[in-house]
């Protein structure tokens, strides 16, 4: 029984040793999640603001409007000429 406060305090400052690395690493864990997050939100709010930019660009609504003309020139094309072979 002269040991027992011995064996006591050694476990006790092993499992406080144990328990301070686990704290740090999950801390480490946490820091690089949080990292990685912020980065991609970073990447996202830059992308949302480069295709409101280029929403907002007179180049690209022409760009959007000669598609929009080439597919409406297209139907009517092939409307026209499926009309032409129901004759």
């Amino acid at each position: 029984m002269r040991f027992l406060p011995y064996i006591l305090t050694g476990v006790f400052m092993t499992a406080t040793a144990l328990q301070t690395v686990y704290i740090h690493d999950t801390n480490v864990m946490l820091d690089a999640k949080d990292a990685r997050i912020a980065r991609l939100t970073e990447n996202v709010n830059y992308w949302q603001a480069s295709s409101i930019d280029n929403s907002n660009s007179a180049t690209f609504q022409r760009e959007r409007c000669d598609a929009f003309y080439d597919v409406v020139g297209d139907y009517i094309d092939v409307t026209n000429e499926l009309k032409a072979r129901a004759k």
